[in-house]
């Protein structure tokens, strides 16, 4: 595995933890009123904007997705 701080391709980064953002959206969703749309909601909780983009990507490309808990403490690199 490479080190983050001395690779290039930063601004590319994804963060790893997309399982726990995905729980936190669902979380909010349903403290939200039902009517909104995905504009008027991330107009007001932009800090879910990277996890509603992964959730679309990953309606088209179904194996964009990491298959493993990449935070895990028994995360394995093969």
């Amino acid at each position: 595995m490479a080190d983050r701080f001395e690779e290039h391709g930063s601004e590319l980064e994804q963060p790893l933890a997309i399982a726990r953002d995905i729980k936190k959206l669902y979380v909010k969703l349903l403290s939200e009123k039902e009517n909104l749309t995905i504009a008027q909601f991330l107009s007001s909780n932009s800090e879910f904007r990277h996890v509603v983009r992964r959730a679309f990507i990953v309606e088209k490309f179904p194996y964009s997705e990491i298959q493993d808990n990449t935070i895990g403490k028994r995360y394995c690199s093969y």
